[in-house]
């Protein structure tokens, strides 16, 4: 990566990074949602609003926001819709992740959240 592209992606905030993964993972049939309800039992009720158009989701909600902005990190909810795999969505989302030079950690467990890590304090 030249240096510009490195000064590019230190100028980008951790919302503008998810954003740039979410828009991709849409084209997967996966909708991404940030800082998305209150909880995570809340956000999962709410994606079924998106079942009939998606295969899966992925959303981080209002109490992951106030951690990523203290220590960096956040962890992701994520499921699938319909007859498609779980696993299978959470290999799409971590790949996606990855792909945009995220830090991600997650032990394959479709009952553990994926957890996504930037340096330091975020904006």
């Amino acid at each position: 990566m030249s240096n510009k592209g490195i000064q590019m992606i230190k100028q980008q905030t951790y919302k503008d990074r998810i954003a740039k993964v979410f828009k991709e993972l849409d084209k997967q049939k996966i909708k991404g949602e940030q800082d998305f309800w209150c909880c995570q039992t809340c956000g999962s009720n709410a994606m079924l609003d998106y079942e009939e158009d998606y295969d899966g989701f992925v959303f981080y909600h209002n109490q992951d926001t106030d951690t990523l902005k203290s220590d960096g990190y956040t962890h992701l909810s994520f499921g699938s819709f319909r007859d498609v795999y779980v696993v299978d969505i959470a290999h799409k989302i971590v790949k996606a992740f990855q792909d945009e030079g995220i830090k991600v950690v997650w032990n394959g467990d479709v009952n553990t959240r994926i957890m996504i890590e930037f340096k330091g304090k975020t904006k």
